[in-house]
């Protein structure tokens, strides 16, 4: 039995110096595994403020390119108002700007629709002092339309100018019957 005690008490021992190896394993693995998930949350950030740069790279770049889109709309809508307009161009750049600011309506996008009513009108051989007037009021009354039947500013100017080129239905739509 003796022989039987040692050869237990050499296993006890052997257990016990396993038990405390496996624990350092244990502990090391479970460092491994904070350093890891620390690692892991780390690059997660990163990831986001990556993310997050670019969106407001991206957004920033958006920004500007309608900025620059803006600005060339209104130099050229600037330009087919000069050319139209002629000598009448100051004058009716004046009151444009005045529309502005008084009613919040962008003068460029005024100008282009006056540019385009006094394009048409003196195209039918309308004397230019009467085009210039003509081209005001109709740019006037395609704002009122837009107003009153809610729709596009566009789409209302649109709707004038087929109806100044003989096209009746477009403004027929809204209830105005011009083949009288």
């Amino acid at each position: 039995l003796k022989p039987l005690a040692t050869q237990m008490d050499k296993i006890s021992k052997g257990f016990s110096a396993f038990s405390k190896g496996a624990k350092k394993v244990a502990k090391s693995a479970g460092s491994i595994t904070k350093g890891n998930k620390a690692s892991s949350q780390s690059f997660f950030m990163l990831g986001g403020k990556i993310a997050a740069v670019i969106y407001t790279l991206t957004r920033v770049g958006t920004a500007i390119k309608g900025f620059i889109d803006k600005s060339s709309n209104y130099i050229e809508n600037v330009n087919l108002f000069t050319v139209s307009m002629g000598s009448f161009a100051n004058e009716a750049k004046a009151y444009a700007e005045t529309v502005g600011e008084v009613m919040g309506i962008d003068p460029g996008e005024w100008m282009h629709s006056q540019g385009i009513f006094m394009t048409l009108a003196t195209g039918f051989g309308v004397a230019s002092d009467k085009a210039a007037i003509m081209s005001k009021n109709l740019t006037q009354l395609g704002y009122d339309i837009s107003s009153f039947f809610n729709i596009d500013i566009g789409e209302s100017m649109e709707k004038l100018q087929s109806g100044l080129a003989g096209e009746l239905e477009p403004l027929r739509r809204i209830g105005y019957d011009l083949s009288q």
